[in-house]
């Protein structure tokens, strides 16, 4: 499992852009990818990082957006 933390965004075509992100990873990689958000939407990096402790763990990668 990879939590991605982006940034965030108050436009929507860039929140469309990270979740486009994490799709095309889960597709490339064949894992789940976690996304969590900076600042300006949910689920936020602190929410995300919670649930990947919740799911045993991962690796965690920053992309800002």
């Amino acid at each position: 499992m990879i939590l991605l933390a982006a940034h965030g965004s108050p436009d929507r075509r860039a929140q469309a852009l990270a979740r486009g992100l994490r799709k095309g990873l889960e597709r490339v990689l064949g894992v789940e990818v976690l996304l969590g958000f900076i600042e300006h939407q949910s689920p936020t990096l602190l929410e995300s990082t919670l649930e990947l402790g919740r799911r045993g763990g991962g690796v965690v990668r920053k992309r800002l957006l």
